[in-house]
């Protein structure tokens, strides 16, 4: 009988990594930018933003270069690999934006 991976597996066992090493950290730039229109299209300051399946935070990366000193960033992810992808950013741990591992 064949085991169909779950999605939490998907993301805990590193499948995810192999099939996407890069992590979709080419897409986060475009991201980022959607999320400041809309942040100023409705004109919100933002004094913390959290991203669940974050990956390797490079759309908070991107968003930090952006937003006030004022905003906390905090990324999300049950990927225990999403920190050891090649693409990991250390702007996870410096600045103002925060990584959390979910177990």
């Amino acid at each position: 009988m064949n085991h169909t991976t779950t999605a939490e597996e998907l993301y805990t066992t590193g499948t995810y990594l192999e099939k996407n090493p890069a992590w979709h950290t080419e897409e986060s730039p475009w991201k980022a930018e959607q999320v400041m229109r809309m942040l100023n299209r409705h004109k919100i300051t933002p004094k913390t933003i959290c991203e669940v399946g974050c990956g390797v935070s490079e759309v908070l990366k991107q968003l930090e270069k952006r937003l006030a000193n004022e905003c906390d960033l905090l990324g999300c992810d049950i990927s225990p690999s999403s920190r050891l992808g090649r693409h990991f950013s250390c702007a996870c741990w410096a600045g103002k934006t925060n990584f959390t591992l979910i177990d």
